[in-house]
């Protein structure tokens, strides 16, 4: 028999006794056996996750990695602490390394209509978000003619992610352009028993094995989670 966490609710309360009982029932009947799984379905469990995930105060630590450039091996490394609380605040830390501009930090605290930013410890400075918007702009691409798409999903089963009891899915999608390489985008997600998120990871890997972006998430979910302006503000 396989066992795999799908989350069909549209209550996210329901979603989470979902998902408890179902590590309740995993955590006597062993390890889960991998098997695939609709984009539909996927879909929703990403979705019913997130939601959940982003509906209490959290934490996510964000490390990635870029080529600047498709034409040399330089890369754009980039390390984002975020918080997240109700009601649209949050605070965002973010240091970039470029091989071509250097190191940058910045910090970004958003309460209300109040934003405050500074950049590699400069002072503060405060703007309203309602005047920074001003409803233009966006752009469109055209996309290469499209030769080949390829799109796999999977349920991996129970697998223990640092200690911890997580179920981990799966996307593989490969695309290949006219006059480029083909590549395959991956990403995994770890489901805690409440229905949380642990972990995500992405990579884009070219045909030739040429890896050309990475990024891992982890998330915490801290009850004495706080975010304050800042004292001083310019």
């Amino acid at each position: 028999m396989q066992y795999c966490l799908i989350y069909k609710s549209s209550s996210i309360v329901m979603v989470g006794s979902i998902a408890f009982m179902v590590f309740i029932v995993l955590s006597h009947a062993g390890v889960a056996q991998e098997r695939t799984i609709s984009q539909s379905e996927f879909d929703k469990i990403y979705q019913a996750a997130g939601r959940l995930s982003y509906s209490r105060p959290v934490r996510t630590t964000m490390h990635s990695k870029h080529l600047r450039n498709i034409t040399d091996d330089k890369f754009v490394m980039i390390t984002e602490i975020s918080e997240f609380m109700d009601k649209g605040t949050k605070r965002i830390v973010r240091t970039e390394e470029n091989p071509y501009q250097g190191k940058t930090r910045t910090e970004t605290i958003t309460i209300g209509d109040d934003r405050y930013e500074r950049v590699n410890d400069s002072k503060w400075q405060k703007h309203s978000i309602s005047k920074m918007i001003n409803g233009t702009g966006g752009f469109t691409m055209e996309e290469l003619p499209l030769r080949r798409k390829e799109f796999t999903f999977r349920c991996l089963g129970r697998v223990d992610f640092e200690g911890k009891a997580t179920e981990l899915y799966e996307s593989r999608m490969l695309r290949e352009y006219e006059g480029q390489p083909a590549y395959t985008s991956i990403e995994r997600i770890w489901i805690q028993p409440d229905g949380t998120m642990l972990r995500t990871e992405s990579k884009t890997v070219e045909s030739n094995g040429r890896v050309t972006f990475e990024m891992e998430v982890d998330f915490e979910y801290p009850k004495d989670l706080a975010i304050k302006p800042p004292s001083e503000v310019n």
